[in-house]
């Protein structure tokens, strides 16, 4: 049988593994934005900042078009359509 102290090192064990874990997953999350910030541009438009990126084709290369929005937004756009 175990004891007492056995099974709280365990349970330390499976805490610390579930914690790298997590920490792992956000490490991942914030390089996707980080990624997806470097591909928005600026341009400055009556003297307001506007943030736009290139729209691009299932293949990966850019049709042309680009798409405005706050920088939230276009990065959100970036990461759900996995160009980061």
């Amino acid at each position: 049988m175990h004891s007492i102290e056995q099974q709280l090192d365990a349970n330390q064990s499976r805490r610390m593994a579930n914690e790298d874990r997590v920490i792992r997953g956000w490490d991942a999350v914030m390089a996707r934005e980080d990624a997806a910030e470097m591909m928005v541009g600026k341009v400055t438009r009556d003297g307001k900042t506007v943030h736009y990126i290139n729209v691009r084709k299932a293949s990966g290369e850019c049709n042309g078009r680009t798409k405005e929005g706050t920088l939230p937004e276009l990065i959100d756009y970036l990461i759900r359509n996995n160009y980061a």
